[in-house]
């Protein structure tokens, strides 16, 4: 029915659709929303219709029973392919995650996904035979070993595969790199198709989104899955990466007055249920910056010497 709306279908294609046509019982209701469509396709196949029988028929009379018949069960037959002929979409399931809050998700297949603040996953409703999901913002996976169906990721620009393993992804937009972490197994990391790294446990990678490398290196997992144990752990990181993870968590804007400071490493540990008031007064006393709380623009200002 394609093929013959396009005028693709070959005479011998043609004959077998008209002679389906012909045999289709039943009734249907004619369920296309675009009008025009429908009306000319119904047009062309009742002109052919009209043509076969004219040249068939020895008499106007004798055969114009024949005409309503055919254009009876022509109409019929357009209706139930109508009705069947519809392009398959698959249904999905997207799950939120807000700023202050860590969510515990139970997938299908008995996986297991932490998602952080300020994240969003998204699914397959026929997720036990198509494992696969897209995530923006960070996830902790715990994944079911399954053989037969591979369980896959898309951060980003980049796919991770597995097939049952425990692996934490953090990929935010408003970063500048994606970053995959594997805490038991193994996973494969690609990039269009192409693959950047085959990781074992306690191995990292990191891709830089603009200027789309990857380099691996081991960690201290239990730094990277602090925050599913309810806690905001720093060892060593910028702290423009630190202003990203407190905005992503209390849901702020967070300014830096002086570009110096961001590449800045410090070493801090909070309790995610910390005040933020109370948890700046702390950063404040650790890393000699001031800063400043617009509450009507929810913003964040910090102030100081840059690293040298």
């Amino acid at each position: 029915i394609q093929k013959y709306s396009d005028g693709t279908a070959r005479e011998d294609e043609i004959r077998k659709l008209m002679d389906w046509y012909r045999d289709s019982p039943g009734e249907a209701n004619w369920v296309s929303s675009d009008t025009g469509e429908k009306q000319k396709v119904y047009d062309r196949m009742l002109n052919r219709m009209q043509k076969e029988i004219h040249a068939e028929q020895k008499s106007v009379l004798s055969f114009s029973w024949l005409k309503v018949a055919a254009v009876f069960f022509l109409f019929l037959g357009i209706a139930a392919l109508l009705v069947y002929y519809k392009p398959f979409t698959p249904s999905y399931l997207t799950i939120n995650n807000p700023s202050g809050k860590i969510q515990m998700i139970q997938l299908p297949d008995g996986s297991r996904v932490s998602l952080n603040a300020n994240s969003t996953l998204r699914y397959s409703k026929n997720f036990k035979k198509n494992r696969t999901m897209e995530l923006t913002g960070e996830g902790f996976f715990d994944v079911t070993h399954d053989p037969s169906h591979p369980f896959k990721v898309k951060a980003g620009e980049l796919e991770t595969i597995v097939m049952g393993t425990s692996f934490n992804i953090k990929a935010y937009p408003a970063s500048e790199s994606t970053s995959i972490s594997v805490i038991t197994g193994r996973v494969k990391v690609t990039h269009e198709g192409k693959e950047l790294g085959l990781l074992a446990p306690s191995k990292h990678l990191v891709y830089d989104r603009l200027k789309q490398t990857a380099n691996a290196a081991n960690i201290d997992t239990s730094n990277i899955t602090a925050w599913t144990r309810g806690k905001l752990q720093f060892d060593g990181e910028k702290f423009s990466d630190i202003a990203a993870a407190l905005e992503n968590w209390y849901g702020v804007k967070i300014v830096l007055t002086n570009p110096g400071i961001a590449p800045c490493r410090y070493y801090m540990r909070f309790d995610n249920a910390t005040a933020l008031d109370k948890l700046l007064a702390t950063m404040s006393s650790i890393t000699e910056m001031q800063y400043s709380v617009n509450k009507n623009t929810n913003t964040i200002t910090f102030s100081g010497r840059e690293c040298r």
